[in-house]
């Protein structure tokens, strides 16, 4: 379980490495996987473009791999080192897990929030997959529940 902090959108390129890479998938595997990649992309750039004080979004899978999404460019992740990102990684692997398991007896749960000192971390479980956002601690309260507002509605799409 490695660490992915790589942003498709930037770099000059990215865009057309991007689609490269799922044109050479679909004629290499199953094409619905690099669709389901790009759709996973664009719903990461989706919730990046609901409020600029989201650092970070990523889709994971049960396995807890990176699927899309990474930090948002020109900001600096809050970690100190890969090592430390590894650790919260697996940390929110587990509690994606615990989530599940809650789910059995109370029902699915919608989201999962924690405020610390320095970012708020968002956890939506969703079709078997996770999004983690990290999110500035200057967003109001408020905010937040318009941002989840939004996530909701673009996973609904």
């Amino acid at each position: 379980m490695g660490t992915f902090h790589y942003n498709w959108t930037t770099g000059a390129g990215a865009p057309e490495r991007l689609m490269a890479n799922m044109l050479y998938t679909c004629t290499t595997t199953d094409c619905s996987t690099a669709l389901r990649v790009m759709n996973y992309q664009q719903l990461c750039n989706r919730i990046f473009s609901a409020d600029k004080r989201i650092r970070y979004v990523t889709v994971t899978d049960s396995e807890c791999k990176i699927l899309a999404g990474g930090m948002r460019p020109g900001v600096a992740p809050l970690e100190a080192n890969s090592k430390e990102a590894e650790k919260i990684d697996l940390q929110v692997a587990v509690l994606g897990g615990v989530m599940q398991t809650w789910a059995e007896s109370l029902g699915r749960a919608r989201f999962a929030l924690i405020q610390h000192e320095r970012a708020y971390m968002l956890i939506v479980p969703f079709n078997n997959k996770r999004l983690e956002l990290s999110i500035e601690t200057s967003t109001p309260f408020q905010e937040i529940g318009r941002i989840i507002t939004a996530i909701e509605g673009a996973l609904d799409q």
